[in-house]
């Protein structure tokens, strides 16, 4: 339903805030975010870095996205699309399931590739 809300097909609700949890939710801030209309907030919620949802690129027009997610402000993890990455980037707050785990993901070593990402936009 997230996808959906975020591709604007049900116009007739619009909720207040969409919250995604990992990777199966992650395109759900990205569809909002180049959706081109009122949106309402996103967050993210992070249980398990480890499963992150990487696709081939070509998979870009599968998922609706426009070529511009490709980008490392976008979509793109080396080499792959990661819709883990996509809500990461995308959302307007990030939580994780304790602060303890919050901390890990920010090392270079807990952080599954996306610590910088997430060093980045610890304040979010």
């Amino acid at each position: 339903m997230a996808a959906e809300i975020g591709r604007g097909a049900i116009a007739a609700f619009v909720p207040d805030i969409v919250h995604a949890h990992d990777w199966q939710a992650g395109l759900a801030p990205a569809y909002l975010h180049y959706g081109g209309q009122p949106r309402p907030g996103t967050v993210m919620t992070v249980h398990n870095l480890a499963y992150q949802g990487q696709f081939s690129p070509d998979m870009l027009p599968t998922f609706g996205l426009p070529g511009e997610a490709y980008s490392l402000h976008g979509v793109e993890y080396y080499g792959t699309i990661s819709l883990l990455k996509a809500g990461l980037q995308f959302a307007d707050r990030i939580t994780t399931v304790s602060p303890t785990y919050a901390q890990e993901i920010q090392s270079d070593e807990g952080g599954m590739g996306l610590g910088g990402l997430l060093r980045e936009r610890a304040d979010v």
